[in-house]
């Protein structure tokens, strides 16, 4: 195809079978509403998504940077892999019957962690907004933040690259396919916790075996997670 033709595709493409929709709001409407719905003949949006648009929403409201903190805080969770694949947050995972992209998981297991209550991944989006609104006062920012620092922890537990006996250990709960110790995981690695090197082998050695000695005596771990 000659450049005169690509051109005249490509203006072809962008004149005739693209169309752009403006949806102008009035001040009494919810934008957050609006964008739940906008999808509701289509694509299911992912909790995630959703949650996305719920914080970045109030970062909108109370006058924070929503470009500055997408760009810092969040891009990294949309991002996408090679040749247009999904990136490492989009990348699903089996967590019990059904696989659910990384990021859903990570969100469920920090606000496992963060309330130490036992949720439904059915209801995340709802538990997300249950548990937002339990403190008026965040900061969207440092909530982030926060966010951030441990999905750097739970990407560990996907990607467990070091040689240390914890690593071993994250590698062998993904071949036990056994995730409901993760909020437990979170805290222990977490900088709030300070445990050496040593100590958190020693507490993988132990878990580990907990977990394997039950799993030859063929006991169930129906309750592990309201147990860890």
């Amino acid at each position: 195809m000659q450049p005169s033709e690509r051109l005249r595709a490509l203006s072809d493409a962008f004149l005739k079978l693209m169309d752009v929709v403006t949806i102008d709001l009035d001040e009494k409407d919810n934008p957050q509403v609006i964008f739940e719905s906008l999808n509701y003949l289509g694509v299911p949006l992912l909790p995630s998504d959703l949650i996305r648009n719920y914080v970045f929403l109030e970062a909108n409201r109370r006058g924070e940077p929503v470009n500055k903190l997408y760009d810092q805080y969040w891009y990294d969770y949309d991002r996408l892999g090679k040749r247009g694949q999904p990136g490492f947050w989009k990348v699903e995972e089996k967590q019990g019957r059904l696989k659910r992209p990384r990021l859903d998981l990570f969100v469920f297991h920090y606000l496992s962690y963060t309330k130490r209550e036992e949720l439904l991944i059915t209801r995340l989006y709802k538990e997300f907004q249950t548990w937002w609104k339990e403190k008026p006062e965040r900061v969207v920012e440092d909530e982030l933040s926060k966010l951030q620092k441990f999905s750097h922890i739970f990407a560990r537990f996907f990607t467990p690259d070091g040689d240390t006996r914890l690593d071993l250990f994250l590698e062998r709960l993904q071949q036990l396919d056994i995730s409901t110790i993760y909020p437990l995981l979170l805290y222990l690695l977490s900088e709030g916790v300070h445990l050496s090197q040593a100590e958190l082998n020693g507490m993988a050695v132990d878990l580990e075996s907990y977990l394997v000695r039950r799993l030859v005596c063929g006991l169930t771990g129906k309750n592990y997670n309201r147990f860890f």
